[in-house]
C-alpha cells in the first residue's frame, strides 16, 4: 500500500509517517525543503500548491491513500479536488475543529460557523474556520465518496520544532518569554475556559487506522481525546518544567498584539469564537471506527510536561517575530534592554521589537 502525504512534515504528518511505516505502508512526502529519504519513507521536494509540482507527482505514482496537510484558498482547492479524488483511493482532508460554533459538547453533528455566526461578514470572509468547512462542503458535493474528512484539535508535540500552545500563542511567542523571564500577557476569562489538548502522536494513529477503514469514506471524525481542561490547568502543567510568569491583560489588550489582524472584523476570530469559549469534545465516532479507547490515548497531564521535557533538552531555537514580541512587551508593561534585543534579534530586528513596543507597527 502507497500513501502520499501533502506537506506531511509536521507535529501530526511526522507521527503519521512512522504509523503508517509500523502498518505496512510505503510512504511519499512533499516537502519544499530537502530532505533524506530512508527505508519506507520518501521524500519528493516541491511545493504541493505548485500545480505542474502536484501533476507530475499524482500522475508518476499510483497511491491508495493521499492525506491532504495543506492550507488551500478556497478557488485553488476546488481546481485541484478532482485531481486529488482520481489519484487515489482515499483522500483524507485535515479539516479543523475550530469549524464549529460555541456547543457543550462538539460532535460532528455540531452547528458550524459558517451557518451559525451571526457576523455576515464573518462569514463571507477568509478566516481558517470559514475557508475549512467551505472545503469541507466542497468535499461533500463531489461526485464521489472516496474521501474522509479529519478534524483535530489543538495538538501537542515536542518533536521537530516543537508545538506547545498557551491560549492563541504558540511556542515562538510564550515559551520564548518564559526561557528570557518575560511575562505573557493572559486573559483571566480566558485562562478559566476549557480546552482539548492532543498529543500528535495520537491523531497520527487514529488517522493512520481510519485510512485502513474502508467504512471510514465519506465520513468526518473529530480526531482528538475526549480529556479537556482549563486553560489555567496547561499553563500549570507547562510550570511543572519550567517557570512561567503571566501578567493578566483585558480581551482588548489581548487581541492587540495582532496588530492589522484586528482591522478585518475589529475583533480576533480565533479568540471570541474559539479561546474565549469552552471547547469540548466527543469523540465517540472516531473511537468506534478505530477500535480504540480513551485509555489507548496519552494523558495530557503526563504526556505535555513530559514532551514539553524533551524539547527543551534539545536546546531548540525557537522562532519568534520581533515586532509581535515588542507588541506583548508593550500590553505586559515588559521590555527587553536594548543590549538584550540586539543580541536576540540583530539590528533589523531590534528596530522591529521597539517599532512594536512603543505601538509604531
Amino acid at each position: 500500500m502507497r500513501t502520499l502525504l501533502l506537506g506531511g512534515t509536521g507535529a501530526m504528518g511526522g507521527y503519521l509517517q512512522k504509523e503508517l511505516v509500523s502498518l505496512g505502508w510505503e510512504v511519499y512526502v512533499t516537502s519544499r525543503s530537502a530532505r533524506k529519504s530512508e527505508g519506507a519513507i520518501t521524500y519528493l521536494q516541491g511545493n504541493a500548491k505548485d500545480p505542474s509540482f502536484l501533476d507530475v507527482v499524482l500522475k508518476d505514482s499510483c497511491y491508495d491513500a493521499v492525506v491532504d496537510f495543506m492550507t488551500w484558498a478556497p478557488d485553488a482547492f476546488r481546481e485541484t479536488l478532482p485531481s486529488l479524488l482520481g489519484s487515489t483511493g482515499r483522500y483524507v482532508f485535515l479539516s479543523s475543529y475550530r469549524v464549529f460554533s460555541d456547543s457543550p459538547v462538539i460532535n460532528e453533528s455540531s452547528p458550524r460557523l459558517l451557518e451559525s455566526c451571526p457576523d455576515k461578514k464573518y462569514r463571507s470572509g477568509s478566516e481558517y474556520a470559514i475557508i475549512k468547512a467551505l472545503e469541507e462542503d466542497a468535499l461533500r458535493g463531489s461526485p464521489t465518496r472516496n474521501w474522509t474528512i479529519i478534524r483535530p484539535a489543538i495538538t501537542f508535540s515536542g518533536g521537530g520544532a516543537g508545538r506547545f500552545q498557551l491560549g492563541t500563542y504558540e511556542c515562538g511567542l510564550w515559551l520564548w518569554r518564559a526561557m528570557r523571564g518575560l511575562p505573557v500577557p493572559v486573559v483571566p476569562a480566558m485562562m478559566k475556559k476549557q480546552c482539548t489538548l492532543t498529543w500528535a502522536k495520537d491523531v497520527a494513529r487514529m488517522i493512520a487506522l481510519l485510512i485502513q477503514n474502508p467504512d471510514a469514506a465519506g465520513e468526518d471524525f473529530n480526531v482528538a481525546t475526549s480529556q479537556h481542561q482549563a486553560w489555567a490547568d496547561v499553563l500549570d502543567l507547562y510550570r511543572l518544567v519550567l517557570p512561567v510568569a503571566t501578567r493578566e491583560v483585558t480581551l482588548d489588550l489581548y487581541e492587540s498584539h495582532c496588530g492589522s489582524a484586528l482591522k478585518e472584523y475589529g475583533y480576533i476570530p480565533q479568540v471570541r469564537y474559539d479561546r474565549m469559549v469552552d471547547r469540548v469534545l466527543d469523540n465517540s465516532k472516531v473511537l468506534a471506527y478505530t477500535g480504540l479507547c480513551d485509555s489507548d490515548l496519552a494523558d495530557v497531564r503526563d504526556a505535555l510536561p513530559r514532551e514539553l521535557s524533551s524539547f527543551l533538552a534539545r536546546s531548540p531555537l525557537l522562532s519568534t517575530a520581533p515586532a509581535v514580541q515588542g507588541r506583548l512587551d508593550r500590553i505586559a508593561r515588559s521590555s527587553l534592554r536594548p543590549r538584550d534585543a540586539l543580541n536576540e534579534f540583530g539590528i533589523a530586528g531590534s528596530a522591529k521589537y521597539f517599532a512594536g513596543k512603543f505601538g509604531l507597527v
